[in-house]
């Protein structure tokens, strides 16, 4: 989505808008206070919502059927 080569997260809702979660990579300050499994990397951290829109801007929804 972003172009950088992480997998980022795009998800749908119940209203049928789709977002966009930045990958932000791992990062083991985000996880201050947490004990992670040993042997395990810190996971990716995810940045804000962005609403996807069409390339006019607009906004589309999925209608169930």
């Amino acid at each position: 989505m972003t172009g950088d080569g992480r997998a980022d997260l795009i998800v749908g809702s119940a209203d049928g808008t789709l977002s966009a979660y930045p990958n932000l990579g791992a990062d083991d300050a985000a996880y201050a206070g947490q004990q992670l499994p040993a042997g395990l990397a810190a996971p990716p951290r995810f940045g804000a919502r962005m609403p996807l829109r069409l390339a006019g801007g607009g906004s589309r929804r999925a209608q169930a059927r």
